[in-house]
């Protein structure tokens, strides 16, 4: 394996560990999360619940 061969590997996987680390985090900060009551979205239409699974563009923990 050449220097450059292994520099890219390096940086292959450190990336996928800093991805890993912030998926744990993201997923850990929606656990402790506490939920709301009814919100309104954007229209002005008011939520009393939100469906397991669902989520926007971005992580929730981004949203704020």
């Amino acid at each position: 394996m050449t220097h450059a061969e292994l520099e890219d590997r390096l940086c292959a996987d450190m990336r996928e560990v800093i991805r890993r680390l912030f998926q744990d985090h993201v997923e850990l900060r929606a656990e402790r999360e506490e939920r709301l009551g009814d919100v309104a979205g954007a229209e002005g239409v008011v939520h009393g619940s939100a469906e397991a699974g669902m989520s926007g563009p971005w992580p929730r923990s981004l949203a704020k």
